[in-house]
């Protein structure tokens, strides 16, 4: 059988208050719910039971969570600190509020679900959610203002480096400017034989000589051309390097 995927739920678990109390009775009646029934394992802070850090355990779960969901109702500071975590690990999140228009202004530009606690409520805000999670199931990738930077850092980097490539084989090119003429006649009294004839009657003057030097023209001046001998092989080794002109 597959493992479920996993939904973590990120926000206020005290029932201290009014407000809190509302907030723990929409997680059992309608984040809980929504969850399990379009499949995922939900998954909230108080109700990890492994001994520790709390904070670890709750890096572990959004780290390998599916999908986050994150009540901003009331700016709760640990709320936007996890919520930072799971954008940073390019978690796709869905963001409920009773309050949206205080959600902070960087989160504005992202859909925030408004639900009431009012009777009823509860079932308008467990569709929702349902509708999300079945929209972030479809997605290839998740977006957020951390992974918008990233991709866009990324593609920054990319084209730099496609740009300074351009510029290295341009500079390639200007170096090979003017060389394939000497190119084309060495490789012609190669394929003439000219080229080893010479070579050929050099070794054979010299049979204890390891190599043979010769001076040649190239398109930078002057240029002394080695052919060596491959110790136990019938292979030359050619070196080309240029003539100090001084």
């Amino acid at each position: 059988m597959a493992n479920k995927k996993k939904g973590f739920v990120i926000m206020p678990f005290r029932k201290e208050t009014e407000t809190d109390r509302n907030l723990q009775r929409m997680y059992q009646l309608a984040i809980k719910p929504a969850l399990e029934l379009e499949g995922y394992e939900c998954i909230r802070a108080d109700e990890i039971q492994e001994q520790g850090l709390v904070l670890e355990h709750i890096v572990q779960a959004i780290d390998s969570a599916d999908v986050v969901i994150a009540d901003l109702t009331n700016d709760n500071p640990n709320v936007m600190y996890e919520l930072g975590l799971a954008h940073a690990r390019s978690k796709p999140v869905i963001m409920i509020a009773q309050n949206p228009e205080k959600a902070p202004f960087d989160l504005k530009a992202y859909r925030i679900v408004k639900y009431g606690t009012n009777l009823g409520e509860d079932a308008d805000l467990k569709k929702e959610i349902r509708g999300a999670l079945r929209v972030v199931g479809k997605k290839e990738k998740s977006t957020n203002p951390v992974v918008r930077f990233l991709r866009y850092a990324a593609s920054s980097e990319e084209i730099e480096k496609q740009q300074k490539e351009i510029t290295e084989l341009k500079d390639l090119n200007m170096k090979l400017e003017g060389k394939t003429e000497f190119i084309d006649e060495f490789f012609s009294k190669l394929r003439s034989g000219t080229l080893l004839d010479e070579l050929k009657a050099d070794f054979d003057k010299n049979p204890q000589d390891e190599s043979v030097a010769m001076d040649i023209q190239t398109p930078e001046g002057r240029g002394k051309l080695t052919f060596t001998k491959v110790p136990e092989s019938k292979k030359i080794k050619v070196n080309l390097r240029p003539i100090d002109q001084s």
